[in-house]
């Protein structure tokens, strides 16, 4: 997918859809139900909407990825 088809997938501009992952203190656990993204694809979302919720989000995606339990 390219960045261009990411932006239009999420629909940003349904302000709605976002509001609860805005708004949270964990938001990589608010992602609205009609995104079904990669967990890279989380991460560069979250780079860009709430960059202080970074770092939780990759450490997220890495769990994923190489199914461990904790880093």
């Amino acid at each position: 997918m390219t960045l261009p088809d990411l932006y239009n997938n999420i629909q940003l501009k349904e302000l709605n859809l976002w509001k609860n992952f805005m708004n949270s203190n964990s938001c990589e656990a608010e992602f609205p139900t009609h995104c079904k993204l990669s967990g890279f694809q989380k991460v560069l979302v979250v780079q860009a909407l709430r960059p202080d919720r970074l770092h939780s989000t990759m450490s997220q995606c890495v769990l994923h990825v190489t199914g461990w339990m904790q880093i």
